[in-house]
Order: C-alpha cells, then structure tokens, then sequence
C-alpha cells in the first residue's frame, strides 16, 4: 500500500486524465481516491461535492477512514454509490477525533461475497464552508484525507491499492464595513401640487459585519420627511425602504433632483456608494383665476345686445385648456373650451342678445371650472355686475340693417347694405343719429359708406364716418376677440324741419373677399339703447333696433353733441 498526496503537476495530470479519458500510471492498478483532489472555498455556507472513487480487480469488500478539519468544514450529507447489489456494512460512523478533525469510518463487504471489477464513485460527501478566515488569521487548509484503507478479494486476501488524498483552502480576507444605495426609484417624473410622489429607495450591505443605520431621501437639498432608519441589515442582504414626498403648499414649482444618502456606518471607508441620485422630478401647480367680469352697460332697453368681457389668468406652471362659463342668475348663457399658455392672461368676448329674456335685473357671473389636482379654486369664480333689462317707452323710433346677414364668395364682388330708421315721431325732435355697425373682416371689406337720403330730406346735414378693422381710436383689436370690423357713422341736422316717418339714414357699400357668412349688424352695447338718436336739447331719444344679433357698438356722442350745440347757438 502507497500513500501519496498529490503535487500541483499530479493534480494538472489527473484532471487532464479524467477529461481525456488518458489513465494515470500508477504503481498499482487499483487504488482509492479524493475527486477533486483540490477545491477552493470563497464564501461561509457555500456547499460543494467531493467523491470518494475506487479502481479495483475482484474487490469483494473495503474500508477507509476519511478525515476533514471541522473548524473550517461540516458534512451536510454523504450518498453510498456500492458496486454491488447486495452488502453488509461493518461500520459506517462519523466522529469528532478531538483534534480539530472529524473523521468518517466506513467498511463493507458483498453480500453473497462476490468479486467486482471496475472503476466508480463509492462515496460522495457533500461539505459546507463554516468559517472563513480573515486578517490577521492565515488562509484557511484541510487535508482531505484518506488513511487505513483496506481492499480485499473474495477470498479475504488483502488487494494492494494507491491512496489518493485532496485538500480544501479559502483565502483569509479583510473583512470591513460596506452600505451603499444601489437604486433610487420615483413613482412619477411629473406631479402636479398636491399630490404625492412615491420613491423606492433599495439599500444593500457590502460589508462582511451586520449593519444597523439611518438613510435619508432628497428632493435637491431638502429631506424628504423623517430619515428612515434600517436595523439589522445583514452581510449581503438588500432592503427596500418607500418615501412618501407630500408637494402640498408651499412647495416650490419646478425641477427637482430625487436622491438618497445611507449614513456611514463605524470604520466604513467605501463611502462613494453611499449616495445615489435617482434623476428628475417635475413639479408642476394648475391655478387658473377668473380677473374681471365687465358687462358693457346695466341698464338695455328693447331687446338689443350686452357685452360680456371675462379675463382669466393661468398662474400655474402647465399650459390648460379648460371651460370657461358665464351665467345670467343661474342660468348658463354660453360655455366654451378656451385655452391659455402658462402665466398668460387673457380676455374673452360673450355677447348676450336679450331679445328673449324677460324683463328684469340679471347678475352676471363666470366661472372657470377646476381643473384635476387644482387646490386655489375659490377665485376660479367671479360675481361682478347686475344688468336690468327694461321695456322701452311706447311708440319709440327704430333702425334696422336691410340685410342682417349676407353669406358670400370673391366673386359676388361688392354690394350695398342700407340702414334704416323707421318709426319716428315729430314729436322726439330728432337732430341727431349715431350708430357702430359690425362685420366680419375675413371675408368682406368695406369700401365706402355714404349718408342716405332720409335726414337730407329735411335739411342741411353734416355727416361723418369712420370704418376698417380697427376701433375708433385707431387701436388694433385684442387679439382674443373675433375678427371684427366696424363702421361708425354719425349725422347732425344742422337746419331745417322736425325729421319724421322712415328713411335710409346710410348705405354702406362692402366687397367680397372670401368665402362665408357674416353678421352685418348693429348696437350700443355701452348704452341702454341700440343706438343714439339725440334732440335738440341734446336729450338722448330711446331707439330700438328690430333685429338683435348684434356683435359690437360704440359712439361718436361727444361729437355729436358738440354739433347740436353749435346749432343752439346759430339759432339764438
């Protein structure tokens, strides 16, 4: 019987042999062996295979003692792999030699005592790393070994064999203190004020020592609520930890980076992976204000139009598109999708034709509806103004467009549109008439307006007007409104007799630029009357319009008023 460990170039050459299938020459054919006979642990509680393999000529029966360190090794199970069908086991008993080792005695015999030749794998013992060295201690070594092995023919005569130990080493190692952040995770890249953005932050122990420590979340430089402490982190483990970002007021509007810190625990000098920055975090507020409410008169007679200018702001940080709502009382006069930019204030035109409403006051109202995740909403609504719709007296004079409405292409070219005055008394004393008349720019130009014939009939006149696409005094509409050109015209009787019956009071002549339908209308919506006719004691004298689609109105009175009074003066 040989004993030999192997050296570094036996082991090349076993393993070589075995993947090869190229036999070892050995001194004797058969033998008893460790595979591997060499294994490298790295970590505690890794589990590994080692086999006990057996060469054998006529083998009837065995025995061997196996030996480990048990400081840096325990078995966890061992499996008999026997070459025969039938055995008796003389001794099979694992035991503490009291010298640091363990030792596993085992020995059988066939059962009927027959020969066996081959090779196999008779034992295979499945060890556990208990204990890892670390600095100072040395690397950590067993000898895998093999003693009091004994083979023997059917005949109970001993079979000479080789006896092939193995040997097990872990490197001893610097254990040290280790925590890092390795993720940061938000629920959401945008959030609008209040809400709560969720952050997922996972920490992990690098370090070889059970840590207990505190980490912290971050929106730029401000905590994020309470730090949350981590107890009992072991070697290795990872842990998941949740912070809950309330961005209730007064939280700022804006970009904001999301990171955590993990405090840095006792003798821990890796402290780069402390800190993990889990990107980008909008904040964004939804705010909208509704600014004014103006209604351009609060008194109107005789069923003619009201305009209602409601300015509404966006203070919040997105870009909204929302309805925007007026109300008479309680009754809804229009609603409409209207969109602002962020910061942008901006003024929207209602026209409310009182044609069909009942005579009585009305207070008006607009309302800008909440949008999701708005918190500021008590000034989304606004109360301003009460307007009393009232009968005109009895036997009132009237002015009428001879066509309201005209629907038009390029090649209609131009045509005339005449308004009328009907209805008038001697007794109103008319000497004077001013009107704004209204219609769409996109598709029709006005090229002249003239005076008609009906005031001319009773004396000299003075006449004048004013139209385009701009206001009276010459400033450019607001760009919030719709695409309104105007006409003003306005006419004195200077002398002659008390104007009476109906007449055309003036022609406008329009061209046709694109294609549609206009209204051609007028009104005062700044006064209770459609238009304004004044006496000669420069009185105003109640006038209705018969139609009521009125877009616009606005008027020359100063001047008007000066005329009459130069008048005055010539007659004394």
């Amino acid at each position: 019987m040989y004993k030999k460990i192997l050296s570094v170039a036996i082991v090349t050459l076993l393993a070589a042999s075995i993947f090869m299938g190229i036999p070892l020459a050995r001194a004797s054919p058969d033998y008893i062996g460790v595979w591997p006979v060499s294994y490298e642990g790295t970590s505690v509680g890794e589990e590994f295979d080692i086999a006990i393999n057996v060469s054998a000529t006529n083998l009837a029966g065995f025995e061997y003692k196996f030996r480990w360190n048990n400081t840096l090794l325990e078995v966890v199970d061992y499996t008999l792999t026997l070459p025969w069908a039938g055995y008796f086991t003389g001794s099979d008993v694992i035991t503490d030699l009291g010298d640091g080792r363990n030792q596993h005695f085992f020995g059988v015999s066939s059962l009927p005592v027959i020969g066996w030749t081959g090779e196999t794998t008779i034992c295979n013992y499945t060890f556990r790393v208990a204990y890892k060295p670390t600095s100072p201690e040395p690397d950590g070594y067993s000898l895998l070994d093999l003693v009091d092995t004994k083979f023997s023919n059917p005949s109970a005569n001993p079979i000479a064999h080789d006896e092939y130990d193995g040997e097990y080493t872990i490197i001893s190692v610097v254990e040290e203190h280790d925590v890092a952040v390795t993720s940061v995770v938000t629920n959401t890249t945008e959030v609008y004020i209040p809400r709560t953005v969720g952050i997922n932050v996972t920490v992990q122990n690098n370090g070889d020592f059970t840590e207990t420590f505190n980490v912290t979340a971050y929106r730029d430089g401000t905590k994020i609520g309470e730090p949350i402490t981590v107890t009992a982190l072991t070697a290795g483990e990872s842990r998941t930890l949740t912070f809950n970002w309330s961005t209730k007021p007064p939280q700022a509007t804006g970009n904001f980076t999301v990171k955590a810190i993990a405090d840095t625990v006792p003798d821990e000098t890796h402290t780069e992976d402390n800190t993990k920055v889990g990107g980008w975090v909008i904040v964004k507020l939804r705010n909208l204000s509704v600014e004014s409410v103006t209604p351009s008169t609060f008194v109107k007679y005789g069923g003619g139009t009201v305009r209602i200018e409601v300015k509404v702001g966006n203070t919040g940080t997105a870009n909204e598109t929302f309805s925007l709502t007026v109300y008479l009382n309680t009754t809804i006069l229009e609603t409409r999708q209207v969109t602002l930019k962020t910061q942008e204030s901006k003024t929207f035109l209602f026209i409310w034709n009182t044609a069909s409403y009942a005579i009585g006051n009305y207070t008006i109202k607009a309302e800008a509806d909440a949008l999701p995740y708005e918190t500021q909403t008590g000034d989304n609504t606004l109360t301003d103004g009460t307007v009393s719709l009232k009968t005109p007296p009895e036997n009132v004079p009237y002015v009428e467009v001879d066509k309201p409405t005209v629907t038009v292409t390029p090649a209609n070219g131009t045509f005339t549109v005449n308004v009328w005055v009907k209805n008038l008394d001697e007794s109103w004393d008319l000497r004077g008439w001013e009107f704004r008349l209204w219609y769409d720019t996109t598709i029709l130009d006005v090229i002249d307006v003239e005076e008609g014939p009906f005031l001319q009939g009773f004396g000299t006149t003075f006449f004048v007007t004013l139209f385009g696409s701009t206001g009276f005094d010459h400033v450019p509409r607001d760009s919030t409104f719709e695409k309104e050109g105007s006409v003003l015209a306005g006419c004195t009787l200077i002398s002659g007799t008390t104007p009476n019956g109906e007449g055309i009071i003036a022609t406008i002549t329009f061209n046709s630029t694109g294609t549609g339908t206009s209204a051609v209308t007028l009104d005062h919506p700044w006064s209770p009357y459609c238009a304004t006719f004044s006496n000669s004691e420069a009185e105003y004298i109640p006038v209705v319009s018969e139609f009521s689609t009125a877009i616009m109105f606005t008027l020359l009175i100063g001047m008007l008023i000066a005329t009459i009074l130069v008048k005055k003066q010539l007659k004394k």
